[in-house]
């Protein structure tokens, strides 16, 4: 619960350890991934790790992972946060 307000204050931008924390206990929750050179990507939170450890071996990289504009505002609206 902490995590999710944290990256609420955060513009719905996470960090690696707030990820995997996502990860654990919301699996399915959609993400988008922003690419140094591939076009983002909008995947389920349990595929992330996986996919930007597969776009690194073909040598891109990973600017940010952050969720959607829907997730994030449901979430605003669940954690009753004005803004």
């Amino acid at each position: 619960m902490k995590t999710l307000l944290k990256i609420i204050t955060n513009s719905g931008y996470m960090t690696h350890e707030q990820l995997k924390e996502v990860q654990a206990a919301f699996p399915n929750m959609p993400v988008v991934l922003l690419w140094g050179q591939r076009a983002r990507q909008r995947v389920a939170v349990k595929y992330a790790e996986g996919m930007i450890a597969e776009g690194e071996e073909e040598g891109d990289y990973i600017r940010s992972v952050f969720f959607d504009v829907e997730t994030y505002d449901k979430l605003v609206d669940v954690f009753n946060i004005c803004g």
